[in-house]
């Protein structure tokens, strides 16, 4: 019963969000759209916008990606960076080793 109704809530929050109004194969080209847009635009840059340091889209699309790369749900778009965006999931790695060098600590589970 809790599942139906979490992915009944989980599709009628798509369907407001106006992702969840496509269909599968049209979900799947807004996102490689996306993917691709941002692995255009940050190519071999260190950061987004080519510059010295972050700023707060690097930070953004940090937490973003590093869901999709670091969440173990065996995604299409997980696989999708890993076989077609190199430079972006080299730009993930970069960032959590540059400002989360203890990312395995934080993310250990808590001991019973």
């Amino acid at each position: 019963m809790v599942r139906m109704l979490t992915m009944t809530g989980w599709k009628r929050k798509g369907h407001m969000l106006g992702y969840g109004r496509h269909s599968p194969a049209e979900q799947r080209q807004l996102w490689t759209a996306d993917l691709q847009a941002i692995a255009g635009i940050l190519a071999q840059k260190k950061y987004f916008f080519g510059g010295d340091k972050p700023t707060k889209i690097d930070a953004v699309l940090f937490g973003h990606l590093a869901q999709i790369l670091y969440i173990a749900i065996d995604s299409p778009q997980e696989k999708y960076l890993r076989e077609f965006s190199p430079d972006v999931v080299q730009y993930v790695a970069r960032m959590k080793e540059e400002f989360y060098s203890d990312w395995d600590d934080i993310c250990k589970k808590p001991e019973a």
